[in-house]
């Protein structure tokens, strides 16, 4: 009897706190989802709804104050800048979603064939990716990048090279353990082409681990493309990016702030709710 009271007491703390820590991480969650649907909307509907002259450039408007016919002011040539930033933001989203639909589709291709064939591919393919490993992302971009040239098809040509690896390196290990199981030794003992029992095994059962690590790369994509514009090697003008907007303004900080703090803080809004919202959903698959 008098051990059962001790328990009963160090159990009810968490019982209290539980119903709380969940409504305010489902209350974070529901908040995440809401700010990424909302900045894919404002992203892609007000640069539709924008007239030519909040694009052009009129140094007669030059950080005007907010008003009905520019909500946030303008920058440093005159131009809207709820355009800019909307211009910027679907930019950043646009690049985002190629980079992570190519580089998930070339590391689940590396990492299925390296991990169902094995031997000598095996090896090769996993010194390979050992290589991409081994140097910083942002730095290899930039690299990359000061090669071949700015433009945008060069910033996602080159994202995906530096983010197929972390697609490759986890469909292997889930390959690795898939293809000792026995639905894929039944299909192999039938005669199953590989390709076939790739697409007709392999693929179904690693689709989860797919979207789950793209949900978590759009953020980290983004971050990348809007950090190289910022330092120069990415975007140039006349193409419109939130790095790029940013590193614009930075010169007028002191004396006109808002361009840089709005555009800023849109950047990490926006990439915080991503990953919260991606993180949520992975681990609701893996749980």
């Amino acid at each position: 009897m008098t051990t059962m009271t001790p328990e009963r007491t160090s159990a009810s703390p968490p019982e209290r706190t539980g119903p709380l820590r969940r409504v305010l991480s489902e209350g974070t969650v529901l908040v995440s989802f809401g700010v990424s649907i909302a900045s894919v909307l404002f992203a892609f509907i007000v640069p539709l709804t924008i007239g030519p002259d909040a694009l052009r450039v009129d140094p007669s408007r030059r950080f005007a104050a907010p008003a009905a016919n520019a909500l946030l002011g303008t920058d440093h040539l005159g131009r809207d800048l709820v355009a800019m930033i909307a211009l910027g933001l679907r930019t950043s989203i646009v690049i985002a979603l190629l980079v992570v639909v190519a580089s998930s589709a070339v590391g689940w291709a590396t990492g299925a064939l390296s991990g169902y064939l094995g031997g000598a591919i095996d090896n090769v393919l996993s010194r390979v990716m050992d290589v991409f490993n081994a140097f910083p992302g942002l730095i290899l971009a930039i690299a990359l990048v000061t090669v071949l040239g700015p433009s945008f098809s060069t910033i996602v040509v080159v994202l995906i090279l530096v983010t197929w690896v972390n697609y490759a390196r986890v469909i292997r290990a889930r390959v690795l353990s898939l293809k000792r199981s026995d639905y894929v030794v039944a299909s192999r003992m039938y005669g199953t082409s590989t390709p076939r029992l790739l697409l007709r095994h392999v693929w179904p059962n690693t689709l989860d681990l797919m979207l789950s690590v793209s949900l978590v790369q759009i953020p980290n994509v983004m971050l990348a493309e809007s950090t190289i514009s910022f330092l120069g090697f990415g975007l140039q003008p006349p193409e419109v990016s939130l790095g790029l907007l940013i590193s614009s303004e930075k010169d007028y900080l002191q004396t006109h702030a808002l361009p840089v703090l709005v555009s800023g803080g849109v950047l990490v809004l926006v990439c915080a709710a991503f990953a919260t919202a991606g993180l949520r959903i992975r681990r609701r698959w893996q749980a």
